[in-house]
């Protein structure tokens, strides 16, 4: 009897595994999370912000360390606000309020995890195949880097801020690539709201916006990219006024939305609106992306110039005194350094960046190039930052998942005429699966290490 796989069971059978993993998941740490034994410290910076709010004065983001002339924390409302709105719902059950606290925030940690499977998945079935997308689903749930952050212990922004990149991605890669302005808008939108909730995800948002251009170009029949633009800068805006820079943090503040961002937001606006411009013009790809890069290369600069700190990067953001202090301490700031850690982190990024990258030439296809590009630079990301390790691992399920799809053996599982290297190779890509987890465990028992779990 043959087994057919739809686009509805793909979806279904995604949600089932993720269910099941982190159904574990929580059995196995139900009882952390309740004695508030938690592994970041972020967290329990999260929960004092939650606990003090009052409806007077909302969430204080008052000073913390070394109080009144400490650092200042500054995360922004999304997140924070949803844990609020979860644990009310919560207490009217009866739980009390320092559970509720904990059981929301570890809960949208789960929940975020479980739609961030489901809108690769969907991605992945739009353009590729339903068998990839079962295998991307698998990816997610045997991924090291995500579940770092995607434990029901760990109530941090990290999982939740990917969400909505992953939904924006879903928008854009549309069965077909037809036309639709609303998703288009949603999907601008959605990115807007990944940097609002983080500016980490700024080069996430480059990357999906850079996608969609690639599309329009290539495909003008797939749509206008201006509702992008517009999604991108109504939700930046709604942010800057809903949630400005705390007390203490400048206007053009590089760890909170603030002009910094809403500028770089200006900027990827004007270049979706370029694209436009140059489709409607009917000039040549060749040269629209000589117009495209040189117009990137200029606002990239102008940017840097105006941003004050920019150019310091990411260190720029941590004080010179704790630097010295304290930045060796970090693990989430070092660079993967043992055997298992590459094999966690870096095997799955050079695969997809491989496998979509071979399909995007197969194909000519302009965004897929632009996804195995991604790829290949957000692995190199997050060996160099293990905090940069559950993004780089989002791009490289969706590449992958796509790049899986395009090969025959995933796409119909029931041609028993396919030929034996092809059906081999199929079998070794899904074998990855397994060996970014294995492969990791066992180099890391023969480093020696006490806990490996």
């Amino acid at each position: 009897m043959s087994i057919t796989c739809t686009r509805n069971k793909a979806l279904l059978a995604v949600l089932m595994i993720m269910i099941a993993v982190l159904g574990r998941n929580i059995a196995s740490q139900a009882a952390d999370l309740s004695n508030a034994n938690l592994p970041n410290p972020d967290s329990y910076y999260k929960l004092v912000i939650l606990k003090d709010y009052t409806p007077e004065t909302g969430f204080q983001f008052i000073a913390r360390d070394n109080a009144p002339y400490g650092s200042w924390t500054h995360w922004s409302l999304p997140h924070t606000w949803t844990i609020w709105q979860l644990h009310r719902g919560l207490m009217a059950f009866d739980m009390k309020k320092d559970s509720a606290l904990l059981w929301a925030g570890g809960s949208l940690t789960i929940l975020s995890m479980l739609l961030l499977a489901f809108f690769v998945a969907l991605a992945v079935v739009n353009v590729g195949s339903p068998l990839a997308a079962i295998v991307s689903g698998l990816a997610i749930a045997s991924s090291p880097p995500l579940f770092g952050y995607g434990q029901l212990v760990q109530i941090t922004h990290h999982i939740f801020m990917l969400v909505p990149v992953a939904a924006a991605a879903a928008c854009f890669l549309r069965p077909n690539m037809q036309a639709g302005r609303v998703l288009d808008f949603v999907g601008g939108a959605l990115l807007g709201l990944a940097l609002w909730i983080s500016p980490e995800t700024m080069p996430l948002v480059l990357v999906f916006a850079a996608m969609r251009a690639a599309i329009r170009l290539q495909q003008p029949s797939s749509g206008v990219v201006w509702p992008v633009a517009v999604g991108l800068m109504l939700v930046m805006l709604v942010g800057w006024m809903i949630d400005p820079p705390p007390p203490t943090f400048p206007a053009w503040a590089l760890d909170h939305i603030s002009l910094a961002w809403l500028l770089f937001a200006a900027m990827l606006a004007s270049l979706l609106l370029l694209t436009d411009f140059c489709i409607a013009r009917k000039i040549p790809l060749p040269i629209s992306l000589f117009q495209l890069a040189l117009a990137l290369i200029v606002l990239a600069i102008v940017w840097l110039m105006m941003v004050p700190g920019a150019l310091a990067g990411p260190n720029g953001l941590i004080p010179s005194e704790l630097r010295v202090l304290w930045y060796d301490r970090i693990q989430e700031l070092q660079t993967v350094s043992e055997p298992s850690q590459w094999v966690a982190y870096l095997l799955l990024p050079f695969t997809s960046t491989s496998v979509l990258g071979y399909i995007a030439w197969r194909e000519r296809s302009l965004w897929m190039l632009v996804l195995a590009l991604s790829a290949l630079i957000y692995g190199v990301l997050g060996a160099s930052y293990i905090r940069m390790g559950a993004a780089a691992a989002l791009v490289s399920v969706l590449a992958f998942g796509i790049g899986i799809g395009k090969f025959r053996a995933f796409k119909d599982i029931q041609n028993k005429t396919l030929p034996m290297p092809e059906q081999i190779m199929g079998a070794v890509l899904v074998l990855i699966i397994p060996l970014q987890v294995f492969g990791a465990m066992g180099l890391a028992y023969f480093e020696n290490k006490s806990d490996i779990k």
